[in-house]
């Protein structure tokens, strides 16, 4: 069905059009625009206008007018969901301004391989199309935005499921699932009430690339210095450019933190309160080494085993959600380090307020959340929401 608007172009004579070389190489935010790029490098004039993030297809390998390169033995199968204009904007928001950064240094799978592939792979077009929603609504919240996000999230989760049940892969299905776990931890982000989700998804990426890696399955990621944790090491000694983390903030959040001890009754609790502890103490000492032991707030969550992983994570706990809101705020105290450091020079920057906000958005949530007896123990982290808000 056509509206009326659609109908007068549709029966409108046909205008003459300005004649010049349809430009196929331009960049993906010029694409998304519909506007015509100057293809300059490695920053088009438009993108630097924008302040947005510009990247081109790879051409090298493709005949001239080429979109998509199929793989071996494999057609090109796009469903008619796939293709709606509402689809195509979501699509274009993911490439130039959504995509994940990591696992790091392969922006070149993402600007790429994952796209191609995504058009013979519905679940990955899924979680593609559900991360551009949810970050378009982060950004300008409208609720058919919201609703769509949430749809595409479960048809690739329910995709993601049956991939990590089968025992052997190709390379496309490998490169299909990682990408898809990735996709669907960076989408959490966007979720008010995202942590649960994200801390899930977090450790779904580190799983799923250790199985796959002791499978011996090949994919087109590089994950080598994922697995050796260089890529840490290379951006620690830079840190320290990036200014300290206020202190005085931090002897508050220990002593705050200290007083949380009294209440914990389980071991993994105590584990998870003793990470937390280490990451602040370390923040006192210098920001690089309190880059290090934030960043174990993170594999925490991947080293620990699946029981005990749910008991520190369970929602049932109110200690769990006050432990939480700590870690939480240390991860916002670092957002001047981390958000510098871990978004490609290929990219444009996200903005820091947009990372503190997703940040103060999990907090503020794990604050509402915890009991009314131990809303004492979260004065510290609302304090601090207070002042970054």
């Amino acid at each position: 069905m056509h509206t009326s608007g659609e109908m007068n172009v549709l029966n409108s004579p046909a205008r003459q059009r300005a004649t010049h070389k349809k430009s196929r190489l331009g960049c993906f935010a010029c694409k998304a625009r519909r506007t015509k790029c100057d293809e300059s490098r490695p920053v088009c004039k438009r993108c630097a206008g924008h302040g947005s993030r510009c990247r081109y297809p790879r051409t090298s390998k493709f005949a001239s007018g080429t979109i998509l390169r199929l793989l071996p033995g494999q057609s090109l199968s796009i469903s008619p969901r796939m293709i709606k204009s509402e689809d195509c904007r979501l699509f274009h928001h993911f490439l130039a301004m959504a995509s994940p950064h990591l696992p790091a240094g392969n922006d070149e799978v993402w600007a790429s391989t994952i796209p191609q592939l995504a058009s013979q792979n519905q679940h990955l077009m899924h979680a593609m199309l559900g991360l551009g929603a949810s970050h378009l609504h982060w950004r300008r919240p409208e609720a058919q935005n919201q609703v769509t996000a949430i749809e595409f999230r479960g048809r690739a989760m329910a995709g993601l499921r049956a991939a990590l049940t089968k025992t052997t892969w190709t390379r496309a299905e490998v490169d299909a699932t990682i990408a898809m776990v990735y996709i669907l931890a960076f989408q959490a982000q966007y979720m008010k009430d995202g942590l649960s989700d994200f801390v899930v998804m977090v450790r779904g990426c580190a799983l799923a690339v250790r199985n796959f890696t002791e499978a011996g399955a090949e994919t087109s990621f590089d994950l080598r210095q994922l697995q050796s944790g260089t890529y840490l090491c290379k951006l620690v000694p830079d840190s320290e450019g990036f200014g300290l983390v206020d202190k005085n903030i931090v002897q508050k959040g220990l002593e705050a933190l200290n007083r949380v001890w009294s209440i914990i009754e389980t071991d993994e609790n105590r584990q998870f309160f003793s990470t937390i502890k280490n990451a602040l103490l370390a923040c006192l000492q210098s920001t690089s080494v309190g880059f290090m032991e934030c960043h174990r707030l993170y594999t925490e969550l991947f080293t620990t085993d699946w029981t005990k992983f749910t008991e520190t994570f369970n929602a049932s706990n109110g200690v769990t959600y006050v432990l939480q809101a700590f870690s939480t705020i240390a991860q916002l105290l670092m957002v001047p380090v981390t958000h510098s450091l871990f978004v490609p020079s290929s990219k444009a920057p996200v903005p820091s307020n947009e990372v503190q906000l997703v940040l103060i958005s999990w907090a503020l949530h794990a604050c509402d959340v915890v009991p009314e007896n131990y809303q004492i123990f979260v004065e510290w982290p609302r304090a601090v929401i207070d002042k970054f808000s």
